[in-house]
């Protein structure tokens, strides 16, 4: 029911007994009680007021949904939007050979290597989670616990975007805003973030 259930409780046998003519309880150890459990639930509910964002927080719906996002968010960010990206910081999630044989072209100038795959595995094998990713990130130079999450802006590429599958430029934007790097975006490859940015 998802219900914060106190610890104290309290019963009144042979209620009819047990009140006055105008309805109000008569006076002895089973009122005491009673105003006992009333007075344990005005102070819970002082404690748990506001409290509702922290305490439905569910790892499981939020896994759920990160899934069900990831899936829909599979198209690359418009060209304006990156043009209008202040200070992005850009992140190349290809591999070392992809790199290599410039699949989705050269490396941008600045941009940081952080292969998204762990160990060479494709995500078909291993699926990187949001944790592998932000230790990938810091190892590659980026430090992550300076940067603020409202203000920091992310581009993610690898060998393509508009895919019919979630590629893993968007999955590493994903797992970005994940991490609650809110400004993360899908650039596609690295010549479609290059043609943005030079126009």
């Amino acid at each position: 029911m998802r219900m914060i259930v106190i610890p104290n409780q309290s019963s009144i046998p042979v209620a009819y007994t047990k009140f006055n003519e105008d309805g109000t309880l008569k006076e002895g150890p089973l009122r005491s009680r009673v105003v006992d459990v009333v007075d344990e639930l005005f102070r819970y509910t002082l404690l748990l007021r506001d409290q509702q964002p922290f305490l439905l927080e569910r790892y499981s719906e939020n896994t759920a949904a990160n899934a069900k996002r990831h899936l829909e968010e599979t198209k690359t960010v418009q060209p304006e939007v990156i043009k209008s990206l202040v200070n992005p910081i850009i992140i190349d999630v290809r591999s070392e050979k992809e790199v290599a044989e410039e699949r989705g072209g050269k490396a941008i100038d600045g941009s940081y290597h952080v292969p998204l795959n762990m160990n060479n595995e494709p995500q078909s094998v291993h699926v990187t989670t949001a944790q592998e990713f932000h230790a990938k990130l810091n190892e590659a130079g980026i430090d992550m616990n300076s940067l603020s999450k409202t203000d920091t802006n992310f581009i993610v590429h690898c060998t393509k975007g508009n895919t019919e599958y979630t590629g893993r430029c968007n999955r590493g934007a994903a797992l970005l805003r994940d991490l609650g790097y809110f400004n993360a975006h899908n650039g596609g490859s690295a010549d479609e973030i290059r043609l943005a940015l030079s126009n």
